[in-house]
């Protein structure tokens, strides 16, 4: 299932200004529609597609995936947990951080094998 009818029906939409500042975006794929916090990679269609533009966020989003892999990957239990709301959630992958990092920070190691 794509994230496109989660996304436009959330209250990030509705209320972009009390979610980011001027400098803060979100990274979407081809699907999304850019948007005023929202960047995405231009169509190739386009006549002034910037194949460097893409490349980089491409790059961004490959940075974002694999973290949020290495979270899952080191936490497998919270995985199939379904939380309602959104602040349980963000609360989640907030303590997922702060609780991988402490443990990078020990010299723990995840093994992806």
């Amino acid at each position: 299932a794509h994230d496109k009818p989660f996304f436009y029906s959330s209250t990030i939409v509705v209320d972009a200004g009390s979610h980011f500042s001027n400098d803060e975006h979100l990274l979407g794929d081809s699907e999304f529609a850019v948007w005023a916090v929202l960047i995405s990679p231009f169509r190739r269609n386009n006549t002034r597609y910037p194949h460097n533009f893409n490349l980089r966020l491409s790059r961004a989003r490959v940075v974002v995936e694999n973290a949020i892999g290495i979270l899952k990957q080191r936490f497998r239990g919270i995985d199939p947990i379904r939380l309602r709301g959104r602040e349980s959630q963000r609360l989640l992958v907030l303590a997922g951080v702060i609780l991988h990092n402490f443990l990078q920070g020990r010299g723990e190691t995840v093994d992806f094998s």
